[in-house]
């Protein structure tokens, strides 16, 4: 419930000020309370007014159930203010809270327009005046109270006390009462009598005996709740006290001490069944020589760390003001004594050395005294108070580094970096810094009010002899000065500032971290300890006794750091507890980027259809910034000419102004320009994409959007035929200018807040390549686009007036050799990175040029910007096609850091990435049905949706930079389409994954090293995890460290119920003989082998046929023929087809060698069929012609020579034909089936699938309860 002042009609506002202007008609004005989103459990019970006027409180209207007042406003002109008391009583029966006031203020002013003049006066209008201020107090014994009525009734009348025109009308007119009582009162039981030994007696009323002594003050009767003990006597003094707080009880057992004997003290192994273990690391037995090492200031350092005695905390203080140190005590001595300090331990440090040359001949004599040197000048460290450490180890110069540490007012240092060496104090240096700060320490001194010394008479401080007396006051107050700064830092417990040097001690986070209940865990187990506690480390070998600065600020100092941001950031953490955002603060603690330690969700809400999957991150990025006479200059077209114009244009820019500006420019040929709307109320203008010829311009606009509302915007410019894009045709040729062409333009803009794209623009224009020779032609403006020339982003170019050139920031210049569909441009939008095109490998075949824009140089030096297309073989830096950008007129590093959310499509790859574990289901009653009291019949859009997953993973991956490029590059792909493939079943592998896996992967050149991310990650702090496992639900299963895995693009297979292993060992083919060539040369074949496989297609080269053959068939008889069949009379066999003749030998031109001759016997022969075999006298009768006829009852495979033939025997046929297989066999290799429905016998089709139930019966042994148990197959 909420409460606000209504003005009255009468009232205005004037410059941001409720007004009332008086004038000859208007007079009165009413002011009402105006109740919002009223509550039926609360009633409102009454209100009142508290008025003042110029400044003075004006008597309160009592309190009525009227919202509303009234006020005559005639002579009281001037400031006015009010506050409205508004009672409310919560109606929630027993248990109500009571009655709680609401105070609603406002203030208004009185303007008098009547020309009636302004005084002061009575107000009042209707049911309300201004009453005057009550100056008379009334005071009285209350002597009845009643507690159900909620009455008091006291001894005096208002009448008695006030006069009669002050007196209120009721008690409720005077608000400013209250009740006075003693707190001395027996009826609250906490007053007792004190008689010694720890016997007290609880008094409970009192009574003054005026019988018994008659002399004022008399004596007083107490009565006690118990009876007096016994040993209590006449006339013992006891104690009247009260009891400040209840006792506390502690019951405390003593038992007799038996000593025994305890034995080695065994240090036990952390065990991996705690809940609050990390990891099993340990160290092996080491000694204390081992752990201080050789080195003896290393060793020093750590002893005076760790053993010197006892360790107080070391609280913050700002030493570059003395008062935050010193109040009491003189800053003047301070110095006096740490110079002195000095001095001895230089002096000890001669001594030793001194001793240390001495000692090369006779050591025993001099070692002793140089271990006592060792041991003073450790004793005078260890006793530094915080002053003297600081003086002592800080830097005497200004230095800034990570954690924003500045010194510059301590003991001169003689170098810069840790450890310090201190400046001698007879340096120079040492003796003008010395001089300059005891000058300004006296000063402080003497105007120092509360320094003790100040504080006694001055006499006593001007007699020389009470010098003593005023040292000592100074060691007191040095004394106190050390408790104040410990009194002071409690101020600091909330003070949660990120430096270690500010705020709550670095000592203490630990311990505040602990009371508030997160105890926070160290990572640093296995660290050595010089480089813990000091920050040093030991350079060389294990046993090296040289050291070296590992990092300026020592790793215990750095995990307090991070504690202290976890301890700063734990209200955020706390508050969302369980969620995602806890565990990102907790990582945005230890300093770890986001892009390395992922958070991972698993699930989320389902349901059956298909909806695209989203991932949803932070971004840090970069963004160039231009300003006038900047820009980017890149070469339109490859210069090898071996690849086609660009068909899309795609980049990101952010107007930092209003104004007519050129974002692209091609020459004078097309150009983007920003158009703004003219009006200086709005930031709203448009986008332009123009093509200008010699003939005239054609161009297209956006919709009208705040497009110079310095965010950034996705504007994409596509080329496509009128009739559509074909992918299988289009990607490998140019489109002729003569073609209908399409150019569309895409601008849009997507909301982080919304998580959406919230300005959506897609317009286009037509060219229809018209070649008309009047008017205007769409060919020669088509041809302006498929023109050579260069393309400049942020400028003009040589193009004429189209604007100023541009003032903001560019991202993402991309040129694709494909007409971008408009949902990769939505994809684009909503994740600046992604690359994804039109199908699964575009983002490596299609993106032809790409500027990322989110370098860290400096353009003035290094202008070359270079071209990332994944393409790294046609696009490498020897290559002429698209090598890089060129940035022009930049004088310094322009790159702005820039967060931004991207939401990139995700492939679908079975259990999904969730960015959104919350489930908002659609709700219905389905028609028809109707409210229950017996069962529900209401239906969710989640009621058939599987459970969601618990799954959480939080880890280092290897392989994540690379799923991440993936989801950029493929987008929503459905992986399911990829690994359905039956032919799959038997195989380890998916070949349509593998096929889009090998498609991926081959703008990768190279390997990934895991052992570079290994030692990379091994930097961070291991203990977030433990942090982590504070902040999760109980019911999360969690994946927590490092994770090794492949990438999405690669899945393991295995083969269930591998089937039986066949090889097919003949091979069939076809070997067409009757038809060869006539004209035969020695580079051509008799043969031609060719054959079918259903599962492949390819294309043979007709050079296959001219390769060289051994054995060629003489052409000379060829062409004859008889009863159409080929004749082979006079044909041989020969392994040349032309030479010359040497000495009557043919001598061949060409010779072919082979390593085995091949040798062919025969054929394989027939089991069932014979063959005739016909002998001749002569080879002159063979294939002679007769005169004769031939007979219809001869073969003619026997010819006209068969008539000539004297004999003829049978022999086994050389083949077999298919007839001669077995059946069975006949039909598998060549038949096929011929069993149908019509020929089975039991009329049923010849093959029936049928899926059983996946689960089996199997019989138990004896003795186990039940003989039968039912099992589910996997």
């Amino acid at each position: 419930m909420e409460f606000k002042l209504k003005y009255g009609n009468n009232f205005s506002l004037v410059n941001g000020l409720q007004t009332f202007t008086i004038t000859d008609t208007i007079k009165e004005g009413t002011i009402e309370v105006e109740t919002i989103g009223n509550d039926s459990g609360i009633q409102i019970t009454g209100y009142q007014f508290l008025i003042s006027y110029n400044g003075q409180v004006l008597y309160p209207a009592p309190p009525s159930q009227n919202s509303s007042i009234t006020f005559n406003f005639e002579n009281f002109e001037g400031n006015w203010s009010i506050v409205a008391r508004v009672f409310v009583q919560e109606q929630s029966g027993p248990d109500s809270t009571g009655e709680e006031i609401y105070e609603v203020p406002g203030n208004w002013k009185v303007v008098d327009s009547s020309g009636t003049g302004t005084g002061t006066g009575t107000g009042g209008g209707g049911a309300s005046t201004i009453p005057n201020k009550l100056y008379q107090r009334f005071v009285s014994k209350i002597v009845d109270v009643d507690v159900e009525q909620g009455i008091i009734t006291t001894k005096d009348n208002l009448s008695d006390k006030l006069n009669d025109e002050l007196s209120p009308k009721t008690f409720d007119q005077s608000m400013n009462w209250a009740i006075k009582y003693d707190n001395f009162d027996y009826k609250k039981l906490n007053t007792l009598i004190d008689f010694g030994n720890n016997q007290k007696a609880i008094i409970v009323n009192s009574q003054t005996d005026v019988d018994s002594v008659k002399i004022a003050p008399h004596s007083v009767v107490l009565k006690t709740y118990n009876e007096v003990p016994d040993n209590i006597q006449v006339k013992q003094n006891v104690h009247i006290v009260q009891e400040m707080s209840e006792p506390i009880r502690e019951t405390i057992r003593l038992y007799p001490f038996e000593d025994a004997e305890l034995g080695d003290p065994i240090l036990r192994q952390p065990t991996e069944q705690s809940i609050d273990y990390i990891n099993n690391s340990k160290t092996g037995q080491r000694s204390q020589e081992d752990i201080y090492t050789d080195n003896n200031f290393l060793s020093s350092s750590l002893f005076n760390e760790l053993q010197s005695g006892s360790k107080s905390v070391e609280v913050n203080v700002d030493y570059n003001e003395y008062k935050n140190f010193s109040t009491f005590g003189s800053v003047e001595k301070r110095l006096q004594n740490f110079r002195t300090k000095l001095q001895q331990y230089e002096a000890y440090s001669l001594e030793s050395a001194s001793f240390a040359v001495k000692a090369t001949t006779t050591s025993s004599v001099y070692d002793s005294a140089i271990a006592k040197n060792e041991e003073l000048k450790n004793g005078i460290l260890n006793n530094f108070d915080h002053y003297e450490k600081y003086l002592y180890y800080q830097s005497s110069s200004a230095e800034s580094s990570s954690f924003g540490l500045q010194f510059d007012n301590s003991w001169p240092k003689t170098n810069s970096s840790k450890p310090y060496t201190l400046a001698d104090v007879t340096a120079s240096a040492a003796t003008t810094w010395y001089n300059n700060n005891i000058t300004s320490a006296s000063l402080y001194d003497q105007n120092n009010p509360n320094r003790l010394v100040n504080l006694i008479p001055e006499h006593i401080i001007r007699d020389s002899e009470n010098q003593p007396f005023v040292d000592f006051l100074d060691m007191v107050g040095h004394y106190f000065d050390n408790f104040l700064i410990y009194i002071k830092a409690f101020e600091d417990t909330y003070d949660r500032r990120e430096k270690l040097t500010e705020g709550l001690s670095k000592d203490l986070v630990w311990t505040i971290s602990d009371a508030f209940g997160w105890k926070q865990p160290s990572g640093k187990e296995l660290v050595e300890l010089h480089r813990y506690i000091k920050g040093y480390q030991l350079s060389g070998s294990a046993t090296s006794s040289t050291y070296e600065v590992y990092s300026e600020e020592s790793e215990k100092d750095i995990e307090r750091e991070i504690w202290g941001r976890v301890l700063s950031s734990m209200p955020y953490i706390l508050k969302r507890k369980g969620t995602k955002e806890s565990i990102e603060a907790l990582v945005n603690s230890y300093g770890i980027p986001p892009t390395i330690l992922r958070i991972n969700e698993y699930g989320g809400p389902d349901v059956k259809e298909y909806q695209p999957t989203f991932d949803i991150r932070q971004r840090f990025t970069r963004a160039l910034d231009f300003t006038n006479s900047q820009y980017i200059q890149t070469q339109w077209k490859e210069t090898s000419g071996s690849l086609r114009t660009p068909d899309t244009i795609e980049f990101r820019f952010r107007a930092a102004s209003s104004s007519n500006q050129v974002l692209v420019a091609k020459d004078q040929r097309f150009a983007v320009r920003l158009i703004d709307e003219g009006s200086t109320t709005d930031n709203k203008g448009k986008v332009e994409f123009l093509i200008s010829s010699s003939l005239g311009t054609t161009s297209v606009t956006s919709s009208l959007f705040p497009v110079f509302n310095n965010e950034f915007w996705s504007v994409g410019i596509t080329r496509e035929k009128s009739a559509g894009y074909d992918f299988t045709t289009d990607r490998t040729i140019e489109y002729n200018t003569t073609e209908s062409l399409q150019y569309n333009l895409f601008v849009k803009q997507y909301e982080a807040g919304r998580s959406k794209i919230l300005y959506d623009s897609s317009t286009s224009m037509t060219l229809s390549g018209s070649t008309a020779s009047t008017g205007l032609t769409s060919s020669l403006q088509n041809g302006q686009w498929t023109a050579s020339g260069d393309v400049f982003f942020g400028s003009t170019g040589s193009f004429g007036d189209l604007g100023v050139e541009f003032t903001g920031s560019l991202q993402e210049i991309r040129y694709f050799n494909a007409p971008l569909t408009e949902s990769a441009f939505n994809n684009h939008t909503a994740a600046p990175k992604a690359i994804n095109g039109n199908h699964a490998s575009a983002s490596f075949t299609d993106l032809v040029f790409r500027l990322r824009l989110d370098d860290n140089k400096n353009l003035s030096t290094s202008s070359d910007l270079m071209n990332t297309a994944p393409d790294r073989i046609t696009f490498s830096q020897t290559s002429s096609a698209y090598q890089s950008g060129s940035a022009v007129g930049f004088s310094a590093n322009t790159f702005s850091n820039i967060e931004q959310e991207e939401k990139a499509l995700t492939p679908n790859v079975g259990q999904k990435l969730s960015n959104s574990k919350v489930r908002i289901e659609q709700n219905w009653i389905p028609s028809g049905s109707g409210l229950s009291v017996d069962y529900r019949t209401e239906e969710s859009s989640y009621d058939t949706a599987p459970i969601d997953s618990n799954k959480v993973g939080v880890f280092f991956s290897p392989t994540d930079v690379i799923n991440r490029d993936i989801i950029e590059s493929l987008a929503d792909i459905d992986f399911d389409q990829e690994i359905g493939d039956p032919r799959d079943e038997q195989e380890l592998f998916y070949r349509g994954l593998r096929k889009l896996s090998d498609s991926f992967f081959q703008k990768y050149k190279g390997t990934n090293n895991f052992w570079d991310y290994m030692r990379l990650i091994k930097y961070y702090d291991q203990a977030i995890f433990e942090q982590i496992k504070k902040v999760i639900p109980a019911r999360t299963k969690f994946n927590f460290g490092v994770v090794v895995e492949p990438t999405i693009l690669e899945r393991p297979k295995e083969i269930l119920h591998k089937g039986t292993s066949v090889e097919l060992v003949n091979k069939t083919g076809e070997i067409n003989i009757s038809q060869t060539e006539a004209t035969q040369s020695f580079r051509r074949p008799v043969l031609s082998i060719t054959s079918s496989r259903e599962d492949y297609t390819g294309v043979l080269s007709e050079s296959f046929s001219r390769e060289p053959s051994l054995y060629l068939v003489a052409s000379s008889s060829l062409s004859a023929s008889f009863n159409r069949l080929t004749r082979y009379r006079d044909s041989f066999v020969r392994s040349y087809s032309t030479g010359s003749i040497t000495q009557g030998v043919k001598v061949p031109d060409v010779l072919f060698n082979e390593v085995l001759s091949p040798f062919i016997s025969s054929s394989r022969e027939s089991e069932r069929f014979e063959t005739r075999d016909i002998f001749y006298t002569s080879s002159a009768a063979v294939g002679e012609a007769g005169t004769t006829s031939l007979s219809s009852t001869i073969y003619a495979p026997f010819s006209s020579s068969a008539l000539h033939a004297y004999s003829s025997s049978f022999k086994k046929a050389e083949y077999q034909p298919p007839s001669d297989y077995l059946s069975g066999y006949r039909r598998s290799q060549f038949e096929g089936v011929k069993n149908t429905i019509n020929t089975t016998t039991d009329g049923e089709l010849p093959v029936i699938v049928g899926a059983s139930s996946p689960t089996a019966v199997i019989s138990k042994q004896s003795g186990e309860g039940k003989k039968l148990e039912v099992i589910r197959k996997k």
